[in-house]
């Protein structure tokens, strides 16, 4: 029930709070002062914009409708704006918020009623003009009124939707078994399973990476091999090669490194001593060729004689340059070679005529007394070349140059071959109890074994990923399979359900025929006699929903008749449908049509629905005598 309703910033001419009473209420004023508006915001208060006949966007902005109301003994305030709602629930005497906003109010208030708006207008709001609503229906309208209250709204259309949903389905699960075939064709001939790749894939966590690694691990052995087999056969190589070169000195191939030396330092000293006298003969030949022989002999008296002749010409060539001097009256001094003017001719000459011209030189005197007292030197000199020369001639230079490059060239050979020789016993993969050539065939043949390993290899991880999609391919066919045979349950699931619901349909409208409508009538015949005060007695909605008050069709009867008849059906299918969780009957000038003797009656049905627990409140331009009279022209009511 309704207990009071607060309005502000309204069409209202005045903010208005109204208390309501348990029974009848009646809003009665001149027209245009807000009767039939107080029942809108009733309404409003409940279900929120869908109840107002304007747009709230025309609206103040300051419009507010507060409500209290009861449902099923719980007391409820909701508080309504242009923007917001809020929905409070009294506890221990105090309001407390239980919902915020427009929306979840509706939803929250729909929930405690258990039904909409257009029910809600159907068997609690009687609006103007909509009376007789009820009893005007024809069969087909008053089904699917009655439908409306129960739930059942559009069965009929439901059950063809349900039907051709159905048939849907089965087209669908026609496409999707064609769809399965195409899909899983030759689904068995894509994977054959294989034991040992599956205990590959069971065993690595990463099959193919494990394939690869061992491939690479193959190729480094084979890299490996490979470059021992480079490494021997290079050797191998380089000692034939030193071994070929020695064989061109078979005369020092057979030697020790010991004799060898020997024999090098025995050669060596021989060709030093060669060359120490190609030196020394060198020396004499120039010493012999600078010895130059005169072209005369001479004594030694006789070049005595010649130098004592050659210092007494000297000396009367100069006393002939001092006579031409003092002639001059000059005179030259014989040592510096100054002239100073004669300044006494006291001067004795030595000669008085020219001495004899000697036949040599002071050069050939010098030349011939150096020849004399070398010539010893000289001759010995030549003995020794002569000794020299006879021994060069024993000694060939070339050959004794061969030899020793011979045998440096074999020393340096055997030391090659030695530290080639010292190179291999240093690898760790040479076997000197072998040959080379056998060693070499060896890692040839092992090469050659790893090699068809790894291309073993290659072709295992070729067919292992091929198998690898075959598998994934499978496996994603089966997981196909088991979706098609999820969609294909979920389809018979829908269909079976569909079924269901269509039996369930078919049901409930049985049961409305065979159970809601007995009760309906039995509970508005029950209503009606009460109002009428025994005057009618029985209502009766037949099996193919004809209305008919006491077996007469209600069009027939006078307009009182139908107003009570309309009141007892909405009121019977309030609590047929929904108990007497809200109780409650809003009335918009329904006794309008009714004249005095049948508003009475109207009257004292109102106070049989008291006794029901019906709260009503009704908008009236009637006088009443009874009931909660709320004047909208008293300012009692103005906030």
């Amino acid at each position: 029930m309704f207990k009071s309703i607060l309005i502000k910033d309204s069409f209202l001419q005045r903010d208005l709070y109204i208390e309501f009473d348990k029974g009848l209420n009646v809003l009665v004023g001149k027209n245009g002062c807000g009767k039939s508006t107080i029942l809108e915001y009733l309404a409003y208060s409940l279900y929120g914009t869908s109840a107002l006949r304007s747009s709230v966007k025309e609206f103040p902005q300051g419009f507010t409708v507060e409500t209290e109301f009861t449902i099923s003994s719980v007391d409820y305030k909701v508080i309504r704006t242009i923007k917001s709602s809020s929905l409070y629930e009294l506890v221990n005497e105090e309001y407390i918020e239980i919902v915020k906003g427009t929306t979840p109010v509706n939803t929250k208030i729909k929930e405690l009623l258990g039904y909409d708006y257009p029910v809600f207008t159907l068997i609690n709001f009687i609006k103007q003009h909509d009376l007789l609503t009820l009893t005007e229906s024809t069969p087909t309208q008053l089904l699917s009124l009655i439908e409306l209250v129960s739930g059942l709204s559009g069965s009929y259309k439901l059950e063809e939707q349900l039907k051709q949903r159905r048939k849907e389905l089965k087209v669908e699960e026609d496409a999707l078994k064609i769809s399965i075939d195409v899909a899983l064709k030759n689904i068995d001939d894509i994977f054959q399973k294989d034991d040992d790749f599956e205990v590959l894939i069971e065993t690595h966590e990463d099959p193919l990476t494990f394939l690869r690694d061992t491939g690479k691990e193959y190729l480094n052995q084979i890299d490996s091999i490979s470059n021992k087999i480079l490494t021997l056969s290079t050797k191998e190589k380089e000692l034939d090669k030193i071994n070929t070169s020695l064989n061109e000195y078979p005369d020092y191939q057979s030697l020790s490194e010991n004799e060898l030396q020997s024999l090098l330092d025995s050669v060596q000293e021989t060709y030093d001593l060669l060359l120490q006298l190609e030196a020394t003969y060198k020396s004499l030949s120039s010493y012999i060729k600078s010895f130059q022989k005169p072209d005369e002999e001479y004594t030694l008296e006789y070049l005595d004689s010649q130098e004592l002749a050659l210092n007494i010409y000297n000396r009367y060539k100069q006393e002939q340059r001092l006579r031409e001097s003092l002639e001059k009256h000059k005179i030259e001094c014989p040592n510096c070679k100054h002239e100073f003017y004669n300044t006494s001719n006291n001067v004795v000459f030595e000669f008085s005529e020219e001495p004899e011209i000697p036949v040599l030189t002071f050069v050939q005197i010098t030349s011939s007394r150096n020849w004399l007292n070398n010539l010893e030197e000289y001759n010995t000199k030549v003995k020794e070349l002569e000794v020299i020369e006879s021994k060069l001639s024993s000694l060939n230079k070339a050959e004794i140059q061969l030899k020793l490059e011979s045998i440096r060239k074999v020393i340096s050979l055997k030391s090659s071959y030695n530290d080639n020789l010292q190179d291999l016993i240093n690898l760790d993969y040479y076997d000197n109890t072998q040959s080379l050539e056998s060693q070499i065939k060896l890692l040839e043949d092992t090469k050659e074994d790893i090699y068809k390993q790894y291309q073993e290899l290659e072709e295992l991880k070729t067919k292992f990923s091929e198998y690898v999609l075959a598998k994934l391919e499978f496996e994603k066919k089966e997981e196909v399979r088991k979706n098609f045979g999820v969609l294909i349950e979920e389809l018979n699931t829908k269909k079976r359900t569909y079924m269901v619901l269509l039996d369930t349909l078919k049901k409930v409208k049985a049961n409305i025929q065979t159970t809601i409508l007995p009760k309906l009538n039995f509970t508005s015949s029950q209503l009606l006699s009460q109002v009428t005060n025994g005057e009618r007695n029985k209502v009766q909605i037949t099996d193919d929903f004809k209305l008919s008050i006491d077996n007469q069709v209600v069009s027939t009867l006078e307009g009182s008749a139908q107003v009570l008849t309309n009141i007892a059906l909405r009121c019977s299918l309030l609590t047929t449908f929904y108990s007497d969780s809200f109780l409650v009957s809003l009335q918009d000038e329904s006794d309008a049509p009714l004249a005095l003797e049948r508003f009475e009656a109207l009257i004292e049905a109102y106070k049989k629905l008291e006794e029901q627990d019906f709260q009503l409140i009704v908008v009236s331009h009637k006088d009443y005598n009874y009931g909660n009279i709320i004047n909208l022209e008293d300012t009692t009511y103005t906030v």
